[in-house]
């Protein structure tokens, strides 16, 4: 992605901000420390001294994505027809839905001030704080931290396993702790911090849990544990993930939930990931 010129980044910011927001910023690296589809992240010192990341979004990135996604839903039969045994229309709308709230930095400042809330002090995660905002702003803390992409690329098993951990605890924890699932789980969004800490950097796309994880998936997980393939093809039915009139066979899903459910048959795991998976949410 090409970075935004630096007269290009000032507009925005006085347009979001306001012209008296200079006083706001001791300084401003008109660099870009990251770039993204939407938007780019720079660094700058609060006036009171705090190092923030400072994310601002491309001029007409909200039109451009919103014309994708309308192309994209005129596909949906086509892409109903590559995977005819699934409800293709609402996965696209709910798609479209939360990629549309993203463009609204302030959703996205809401979202991490809940996650920051939810886990302020926690020993195995931490969030940065949310500064300021705006609809194409959002300034947060600066934070640090061994990039995901660059653990998988060369880190030590140890690392691997470990930020393997920090990351299946922190998803699944999030929708009983903050009625809220991260639902964008990118080796970009995340870090390993020096002392060992998940640190979490975008809520751009979050899924809203009020009730903590459904109850179906527990059920989805138990049968697939228990090789009940044709009572989970029936459950699957039933909440609508697949046709009812699908001739999709019960092997089918289990070897498909496969990359899902094999990591907890594995008896390390699952001590490992005992917490989670006596949750009250896992019925």
């Amino acid at each position: 992605v090409m970075p935004m010129p630096a007269s290009s980044v000032h507009r925005v910011l006085d347009e979001q901000l306001g012209r008296g927001r200079r006083k706001r910023f001791a300084d401003f690296d008109d660099t870009p420390a990251a770039a993204a589809s939407i938007g780019q992240v720079h660094q700058a010192t609060w006036h009171d001294g705090r190092r923030i990341a400072v994310k601002v979004q491309y001029p007409g990135a909200d039109e451009a994505l919103r014309s994708d996604l309308r192309q994209l839903m005129r596909f949906s039969r086509l892409f109903q027809s590559l995977a005819p045994g699934a409800e293709v229309k609402p996965l696209l709308a709910e798609l479209q839905d939360r990629m549309v709230e993203e463009l609204d930095y302030r959703t996205e400042a809401d979202n991490q001030r809940a996650f920051a809330r939810a886990f302020a002090g926690d020993p195995a995660v931490q969030v940065p704080r949310v500064v300021a905002s705006a609809p194409q702003v959002v300034i947060t803390e600066w934070v640090t931290g061994k990039p995901f992409a660059q653990i998988i690329a060369d880190g030590t098993r140890q690392e691997r396993d470990e930020a393997g951990r920090l990351l299946a605890e922190f998803h699944f924890s999030s929708p009983s702790r903050a009625g809220l699932l991260h639902a964008d789980p990118h080796p970009g969004n995340f870090m390993l911090g020096a002392d060992g800490r998940l640190v979490v950097i975008d809520f751009g796309a979050v899924a809203r849990l009020p009730e903590g994880l459904p109850v179906t998936l527990g059920r989805m997980l138990r049968l697939a544990l228990e090789d009940r393939a044709e009572d989970l093809l029936e459950l699957l039915r039933a909440d609508r993930f697949v046709h009812t009139d699908s001739e999709l066979r019960a092997a089918d899903v289990i070897a498909y939930l496969g990359p899902f459910v094999d990591p907890v048959r594995d008896a390390r795991s699952r001590r490992r990931g005992g917490r989670c998976l006596r949750s009250k949410t896992w019925r």
